[in-house]
């Protein structure tokens, strides 16, 4: 199961990061910059030094999971797009906890790329993605509604 105890979130730092700071300068990062304490139990992505933030390519041109809500995921990653906010800190928004385990989302392993596909409401005061697709190594999740299996 994915975060089971439901109060884990995932910051995302908005602005591009020399990743060759090692843990030492991500851990400050996350502490000074994002103002989050990094031994929280949370977790906290970055972006690389080029800042090529994008559609993850593992949502392109992909069969999406079958969900009981009708969903046209080919048109929605058609209209997908990177937001366009300057904000340093995303915070991912999952489906409610009964969802994911409907789901049987597994826990990332260490150095298994994670991707996420979502929204934001336009005029939020806070960076929140709501997560519609979640990929953790070669699975996707649909979290907009239940497996049809």
């Amino acid at each position: 199961m994915f975060f089971p105890e439901g109060q884990i979130r995932v910051y995302v730092y908005g602005q591009p990061v020399d990743m060759r700071r090692s843990y030492v300068g991500l851990y400050a990062l996350a502490r000074n910059a994002m103002g989050q304490n990094p031994l929280s139990g949370h977790l906290y992505a970055f972006i690389n030094r080029r800042g090529t933030l994008s559609i993850p390519t593992v949502f392109i041109k992909r069969i999406l999971p079958a969900q009981t809500q009708q969903i046209d995921g080919k048109t929605l990653l058609a209209k997908a797009k990177v937001p366009d906010s300057n904000a340093k800190t995303w915070t991912l928004e999952l489906a409610p906890l009964f969802r994911v385990e409907a789901w049987k989302v597994a826990q990332p392993a260490p150095g298994v790329v994670v991707a996420a596909l979502g929204y934001a409401l336009p005029g939020e005061k806070s960076a929140i993605m709501r997560v519609e697709y979640l990929r953790i190594g070669e699975a996707t999740y649909g979290l907009r509604s239940m497996p049809t299996s």
